[in-house]
């Protein structure tokens, strides 16, 4: 039998065998390890950078949808932030009407006018647009004009009174100013030209000219205390003020009645054929009425 020693001695002789053969192992094990945890390590830093081009791919999203929707909203809130156009109309036959703009600007609007204005202005200016005549009142803000348009002019203003007569059916637009100063210009013009108290610009539509002359204001702004005054004015003229102050139709049979001149004062309210007997006392022309039609035809 073995003794105990030589059992032992086998036994370590075997050990140190399978130690030299784990050691190869081992260093097989640890190249495999190296590779694989390269290879781990690769993908993971792959995988980090795909996950982090994702997050600022997302981000980038993000901040653009935002951008996005708030030009959206901004867009939407101009928009609903746009002020509503108010119009007056003064109907024909009645009194001088007397309205305030958002500014304080008050305005007299005389019959069968209209007037278009903001339900408040922007911050840089202050536009209204008339259709026949009125009076203007404005307060005075140096940073804000004001401006009235009209079909034929532009009529800037420095903070002044004045009055503005542009109806559609006559040949000239006017511009009458009492005080302060106004700069008057076509619609379709660079040329701006300046008013001085006591002056009106005079605007013919049919020859597109400009002509400033001196008027007398009294008569200039009669119709304001409800007072209808002619001085030297045209028959046809005077036809279209009637037909207006009266809500009636005027007609002018002959083209020569339209050219006699008449001066006369009268106070709305007045019977129009009392008006109309006065104007045809000189027995040049005569009058027929027939409802709210008027007939002015040459008396024979």
């Amino acid at each position: 039998m073995k003794s105990d020693k030589n059992r032992t001695d086998e036994t370590t002789e075997s050990l140190l065998r399978r130690i030299k053969l784990t050691a190869g192992i081992d260093q097989m094990a640890d190249e495999m390890q190296d590779s694989i945890y390269n290879d781990v390590t690769r993908r993971i830093n792959r995988a980090r950078q795909i996950n982090y081009r994702l997050k600022w791919i997302s981000v980038a999203a993000t901040i653009f949808i935002l951008i996005g929707a708030g030009a959206m909203l901004v867009t939407h809130l101009d928009s609903w932030n746009v002020p509503e156009q108010l119009s007056v109309y003064n109907p024909e036959g009645s009194t001088p009407k007397s309205i305030f703009l958002p500014d304080g600007t008050e305005v007299i609007l005389n019959s069968g006018s209209t007037i278009v204005y903001p339900s408040r202005f922007n911050k840089s200016i202050r536009n209204v647009t008339l259709t026949g005549e009125a009076y203007f009142d404005v307060q005075k803000n140096p940073d804000k004009k004001f401006v009235v348009q009209t079909a034929q002019l532009d009529v800037t203003v420095y903070g002044t009174q004045f009055a503005v007569e542009a109806w559609n059916n006559d040949n000239e637009v006017e511009v009458t100013l009492r005080e302060g100063s106004v700069g008057v210009k076509a619609s379709d013009s660079l040329s701006e030209t300046t008013l001085k108290p006591g002056e009106q610009a005079c605007y013919n539509k049919e020859r597109q000219t400009l002509d400033i002359r001196r008027v007398d204001m009294d008569n200039a702004f009669a119709w304001k205390k409800g007072i209808i005054r002619f001085e030297n004015e045209s028959l046809g003229s005077i036809a279209a003020t009637l037909g207006r102050t009266y809500n009636v139709d005027i007609e002018i049979t002959d083209d020569s009645l339209r050219q006699i001149l008449f001066s006369g004062e009268f106070k709305k309210g007045e019977e129009l054929e009392r008006i109309l007997k006065v104007i045809t006392s000189d027995k040049r022309s005569d009058y027929k009425m027939d409802g709210n039609h008027v007939t002015l035809f040459v008396n024979k």
